[in-house]
């Protein structure tokens, strides 16, 4: 628990390592946790079945960290090196222009623009109603209101285009060829593989990974 508070507490780590580091403690404070109780059942009903079942646990642990630990770990470090060398060059410049349309007059509209476009709210994959509304100093029901009637569109949707416009960059983008896809999705701000897969193909009508085919053979 200790260690659970460090996690917490650090400021040197990305939000997706320390996600990592927290899921990876809490297992451990539960294979801890069953241990015990194995040696405390078989101390008071001498059963053979505790010892088994910790061992089936050990193993499931084994697989998550070679799974979470090698797998979805990279994908977490690939996504950093994607974010800091976007920082670092200024790739995402040009989404900065402004895309509000003249017919628009709405200043929570206007406001909301430059969160997505100077600020890149989309990117945080933990976005959701109540964060856009309470920036824009509105409530959740009024902004969806608004976003309806002045863009045709849901907030969800909204969001996702600035997500998905983010993502057909980089997978378009040669330098960024050494990346996976998940990494990609995740950079864009889309929280899971498979959002990032049925938005994509559901906004484009191809899948990331065809689209970046698409890149290379052009």
């Amino acid at each position: 628990f200790w260690g659970r508070n460090l996690i917490k507490r650090s400021n040197d780590i990305s939000e997706g390592k320390r996600r990592w580091l927290l899921k990876l403690n809490l297992f451990l404070i539960c294979i801890i946790a069953i241990w015990l109780l194995s040696n405390l059942e078989d101390d008071l009903f001498d059963s053979e079945y505790a010892i088994n079942f910790l061992w089936i646990i050990l193993s499931f642990l084994s697989w998550w960290i070679l799974y979470y630990g090698v797998f979805k770990l990279q994908i977490v470090v690939q996504k950093d090196e994607i974010h800091q060398y976007l920082t670092l060059i200024g790739a995402n410049s040009a989404q900065t222009k402004k895309r509000i349309n003249k017919a628009t007059t709405s200043k929570i509209i206007t406001e909301l623009y430059a969160l997505m476009d100077e600020e890149k709210l989309y990117k945080n994959p933990l976005l959701n109603r109540l964060d856009l509304a309470t920036r824009l100093g509105t409530s959740e029901g009024y902004l969806s209101q608004v976003i309806n009637q002045e863009i045709n569109k849901s907030i969800i949707q909204f969001v996702n285009e600035y997500r998905i416009k983010a993502a057909k960059e980089l997978l378009n983008d040669p330098v960024f060829n050494k990346y996976s896809v998940e990494a990609i999705g995740m950079e864009a701000g889309f929280k899971s593989k498979s959002a990032f897969y049925r938005t994509f193909n559901t906004n484009t009508g191809i899948s990331p990974g065809a689209c970046r085919k698409l890149q290379k053979t052009s």
